[in-house]
């Protein structure tokens, strides 16, 4: 299916028009879907614009956005961070390549403390598993992020909506409650600090450390581990220190 695109000389434009009609609603947030992660040209000859100004463009009109909203960006590419206080979907996968000795959390490692973030929602991720899945948000210091429908995922087949093929908030509702449950009262203290070091500490075990003193460790193994004086259960985590 052709998917069009809208010229970025036409955004102006259009935050000028949405701007007073969102005001108006006094909503503090906001969400922008693709502006902080998609660059397009324009190669028309009459007014031709490459990325880098499109990039230029984004930028100004994100500035706009940000002014009196709180922003909530997907992707997150490097333009948008100064803007953004919640990232979705960052990147939280690698390319699985043979030349790859391990994945890391750089991403990660740059953004917490000065934005929550997420990665995509569980819920629609290949070979979805929640105890993984939950493990993970923890090591990378990520929130959960599931994403619901109302109608049955039955209902979304050949229609423009048919990539979330599992969203049907009846079969998820649970999961997602305990993870944000988990993840809250686990890293409630950590949400503002910054992650100074992530080392793997042997085979299926990694720990997360922070700058306020605190660290997650978590096993991603079928068998309980001793760290140190730390034991981690299968398929568990631990928390040291005290979040300040």
């Amino acid at each position: 299916m052709y998917k069009r695109q809208v010229s970025p000389n036409t955004l102006p434009g259009i935050v000028d028009r949405f701007l007073p009609s969102y005001g108006k609603l006094g909503v503090a947030g906001l969400s922008l879907r693709d502006l902080g992660d998609v660059l397009t040209s324009d190669k028309r000859k009459g007014y031709p614009v490459n990325r880098e100004a499109a990039k230029a463009i984004a930028v100004e009109q994100m500035g706009r956005l940000g002014k009196d909203h709180s922003l909530i960006v997907s992707g997150g590419n490097a333009y948008s961070l100064g803007f953004s206080q919640d990232l979705v979907n960052v990147p939280a996968t690698g390319n699985q390549f043979d030349i790859i000795d391990e994945i890391i959390p750089f991403y990660q490692m740059v953004v917490h403390g000065s934005a929550d973030c997420t990665g995509t929602a569980a819920n629609l991720t290949e070979g979805y598993d929640s105890r993984a899945q939950l493990l993970k948000m923890l090591s990378w210091g990520m929130a959960p992020h599931y994403l619901f429908s109302y109608a049955s995922s039955s209902e979304l087949e050949h229609s423009a909506s048919e990539s979330f093929y599992s969203t049907d908030y009846r079969d998820w509702l649970e999961d997602a409650a305990n993870a944000y449950r988990t993840v809250n009262e686990a890293c409630a203290g950590l949400r503002t600090a910054k992650i100074t070091r992530y080392v793997q500490l042997q085979k299926n075990v990694y720990r997360t450390e922070y700058d306020n003193g605190a660290s997650v460790t978590v096993n991603y193994g079928k068998e309980p581990v001793t760290v140190g004086s730390v034991t981690v259960g299968a398929e568990n985590f631990a928390l040291e220190g005290s979040p300040k």
